[in-house]
């Protein structure tokens, strides 16, 4: 039965020296298996034999020719190994108890323990010789055949030990021997390409060799950010278009970092997946970015002069009806929006925005003169700004802010100072200019000194001075006037002098 199954694989392989592929392998392989239990036990059979019986020499041949036709085939389709020749080879003596136990014992673990993991380790070498760039191999794959190639050395010594205690001549004693030197050296041709190929992919992850990891993820992490806040277009509409500008630097960037970090990434380390994270993060950022941005060049224009029309209404109300407050409360509240929006739709159609700022300065003009024919009433009705702020370094923000005025007016009267907000704005960012990114971590604070107008002394100021507060240098605080001292103020920015309390 064993015979007719080897000859019906030998027939199907027929010239191969590398095994066949889909169903056909699998029915090979299916009666290869048959094969190797009818042969063990007719090995065990003629083993029992006595060696000088009649007809034992003939079926012992037959049935050593079968064991080389199958050791033929199961290292065509598996690589693995046949059952043992029956009965002593000449010279060698039968082994007897202990002997033939320990025997079989050491088989065992050479088999399962050496052989078997030897032959998966010869075909994952296999495998990763035939991938283009070695670099690409996973760490983890060549760490576990680092580990089996140890394993399998480990055993081998147990095997080695195993069989040298047995006699030198005893039955299959020198061809297990043999079999065990020949995984050995296998086992050296792996480790010899595995070992270095593992030395050099751990190198190359080993995270003393991305020094800027932290840093470069931080950019990541606050670019996504940056670009992922929808806020920006109602709140904060000059920094959507300062976002804007750099638009194509931050995707550069994210690109960038990406490739430094390439090798990682493809090795899965957490390193990788973490920067891989955040810049897939930061992409999905960049086209909801995108689309807003659609969405603001088409509504911004519409928006623009409906506040435009707003302040208009409102200023020829105040006119009509002699309400100088309008002028200094929903009149400049809508140029405000206006000048908001306008600046963004500068950065997205500069065509469209040119045209709309046209509009809009010519209203600017337009709401000046009627402003100025209530100049007086509004002066009259300006209010002392609130003063709202408490914090310990008050003080020392007040007099950065004097110090900032002074430089353009050196002998200015500061009557009163009003900080309107309960606190700092504080605003951490990378910026991109001239072809590098600079982080920043700046608070930002409005002081406005009430100063004495050198040509009305019934009359007050309010010079606003916007002090910065740089985290990165120490809190070092700077002023900067929000006006020139040559530029015309509007009637809001004064104030009677007996306003002031």
């Amino acid at each position: 039965r064993a015979q007719t199954n080897l000859d019906s694989v030998d027939a199907s392989i027929g010239q191969r020296t590398s095994p066949p592929t889909g169903s056909s392998a699998k029915l090979a392989k299916s009666r290869l298996d048959q094969a190797y239990t009818d042969l063990e036990a007719a090995g065990k059979l003629i083993a029992a034999l006595p060696a000088d019986g009649d007809g034992v020499t003939a079926v012992a041949e037959k049935y050593n020719t079968a064991v080389e036709l199958y050791n033929k085939l199961s290292r065509i389709l598996t690589g693995g190994d046949a059952p043992a020749p029956a009965g002593p080879k000449e010279g060698e003596v039968k082994l007897g108890y202990p002997h033939a136990d320990n025997f079989k014992g050491a088989q065992f673990t050479y088999k399962n323990k050496v052989q078997a993991p030897t032959q998966s380790l010869v075909e994952l070498m296999t495998k990763m010789t035939q991938v283009k760039d070695q670099m690409t191999i996973n760490h983890r794959a060549t760490a576990g055949a680092v580990e089996q190639i140890a394993e399998a050395r480990r055993q081998a010594g147990f095997v080695k030990d195993a069989l040298d205690k047995l006699p030198a001549n005893g039955e299959g004693v020198a061809g297990a021997k043999q079999d065990l030197a020949d995984s050995l050296t296998q086992l050296e041709k792996v480790e010899a390409y595995v070992a270095p190929l593992h030395e050099t992919l751990m190198a190359m992850i080993d995270p003393r060799q991305f020094p800027e990891f932290d840093n470069d993820r931080k950019r990541l992490q606050s670019l996504s950010g940056d670009y992922s806040q929808d806020w920006l277009f109602n709140d904060n509409r000059a920094r959507a278009a300062e976002l804007l500008g750099q638009r194509q630097a931050a995707q550069d960037e994210v690109v960038r970092i990406a490739k430094t970090y390439l090798r990682l990434i493809e090795q899965q380390t957490e390193m990788g997946k973490s920067i891989e994270s955040v810049a897939t993060g930061a992409l999905g950022s960049f086209a909801g970015f995108d689309a807003k941005i659609a969405e603001q060049k088409e509504a911004l224009p519409k928006s623009i002069r409906e506040n435009l029309a707003e302040a208009d209404q409102y200023a020829k109300e105040a006119v009509e009806n002699q309400k100088p407050m309008w002028f200094t409360g929903g009149v400049p509240q809508r140029m405000g929006w206006a000048q908001d929006k306008l600046a963004l739709l500068k950065a997205i159609d500069a065509q469209k925005g040119a045209e709309i700022e046209k509009e809009y300065t010519a209203m600017q003009a337009s709401l000046s003169k009627r402003a100025d024919a209530l100049r007086e009433l509004i002066i009259r009705e300006n209010p002392l700004p609130p003063d709202r702020y408490t914090g310990d370094d008050r003080d020392a923000a007040i007099k950065v802010a004097k110090s900032g005025w002074a430089v353009q007016e050196p002998k200015a009267e500061v009557l009163a100072v009003c900080i309107p907000v309960e606190a700092w704005a504080r605003e951490t960012k990378w910026t991109y200019s001239n072809g590098t990114w600079y982080f920043s971590d700046k608070s930002r604070l409005q002081v406005q000194l009430i100063v004495a107008d050198p040509k009305n002394p019934k009359q007050a100021m309010i010079r606003p001075v916007n002090i910065i507060m740089d985290h990165e240098k120490g809190d070092t605080m700077i002023g900067v006037p929000m006006r020139s001292i040559d530029e015309a103020l509007e009637p809001g920015e004064y104030l009677l002098r007996d306003k002031i309390k």
